[in-house]
């Protein structure tokens, strides 16, 4: 099991609620931004949020309310 600090954790809600936008822009475009330290996880957000899946167009919808 992994643990991460706590202000860590902090740091990347306040860094997703500020980039809050572009992250639902990019799920539903189905594009994913080269972002920096994303090369090990950017395949399984392909995989979820790609123009293809199946779950693109609901993730947008939850997001969005």
């Amino acid at each position: 099991m992994r643990m991460v600090s706590i202000s860590t954790f902090v740091d990347m809600i306040r860094h997703v609620d500020v980039e809050f936008d572009m992250v639902v822009d990019c799920i539903a475009n189905g594009t994913i931004p080269d972002l920096d330290g994303i090369a090990k996880v950017r395949h399984h957000l392909e995989v979820c949020t790609g123009p293809r899946s199946p779950y693109q167009s609901i993730i947008e919808c939850e997001l969005r309310r």
